[in-house]
């Protein structure tokens, strides 16, 4: 979705010139930066580990997503996608599917395609047909 609207904002013809763009631009990513955070189910935590830490280009990484009811008992068969967005406008996102190592356990290679602030944002549809999302923040270092 952040980059449908990075898009949108690209598309815009406000021809007050460059300012008046940004500030657009500006208002829609602060409205959705309000609505970031996790949309809950009672009683599901969703959890999301990025290795190695910190990431960096050029450097495989793995996200690790865990899927629990009541933060304990381990909840197998979700299906999970992870899609990531840099913090700023104008970068394709990236969406990778995990797939379940085991249960309540899903994982994911992920290749961060530049340095910088990072928005992964983990879908869970639970077998139940629940849907469950968690935004995670992740910062990325040029390769070393």
């Amino acid at each position: 979705m952040r980059g449908a609207v990075a898009a949108r904002c690209r598309m815009l013809d406000l021809s007050g010139g460059s300012s008046i763009r940004w500030v657009a631009c500006s208002v829609v990513l602060l409205a959705l930066a309000a609505c970031r955070g996790a949309t809950t189910s009672p009683g599901v935590s969703v959890t999301c580990d990025v290795a190695p830490r910190p990431p960096a280009i050029g450097t495989p990484a793995t996200v690790t997503v865990t899927v629990a009811e009541d933060g304990k008992t381990p909840i197998a068969g979700a299906t999970v996608r992870v899609e990531g967005n840099m913090s700023h406008p104008g970068m394709e996102p990236v969406f990778v599917d995990a797939r379940e190592v085991a249960p309540g356990r899903y994982s994911a290679p992920f290749a961060f395609t530049m340095a910088g602030d990072w928005i992964l944002s983990v879908d869970a549809k639970l077998p139940s047909g629940v849907s469950v999302r968690r935004d995670v923040d992740v910062r990325v270092v040029p390769s070393s």
